[in-house]
């Protein structure tokens, strides 16, 4: 028997600042809401932010969204594992201004 689980997606104010190179979008700067905390969700203890952490390491290959490329973009995002170890987890972002996840995500509110 599969046991399904929901994907809990945080809505908490990361933003993505984005540069178009030629034919290349870029991940410049990632806004941590909790940056200068130890209290967000995204907070690790040794890395610090998760979201930006995998946002520098991995840039856009973390998003399973689709949108237009914009300067800002404000996200959500979910990690599949509560394991603490680093390499062993995941963290997707998806753009709040992708259609469908926005409409999800109003459905939801």
């Amino acid at each position: 028997m599969a046991i399904e689980s929901e994907m809990l997606w945080h809505n908490d104010g990361h933003i993505l600042t984005l540069q178009i190179a030629k034919a290349e979008l870029k991940i410049i700067d990632v806004f941590c809401p909790f940056e200068s905390q130890v209290s967000g969700e995204c907070h690790h203890p040794e890395h610090g932010c998760l979201v930006q952490e995998f946002a520098y390491r991995y840039g856009l290959d973390c998003n399973v969204g689709a949108c237009p490329a914009v300067e800002k973009m404000q996200i959500c995002w979910t990690r599949t594992s509560a394991t603490s170890d680093i390499d062993s987890m995941q963290i997707w972002f998806m753009p709040l201004n992708d259609d469908v996840f926005s409409a999800w995500l109003s459905s939801k509110q």
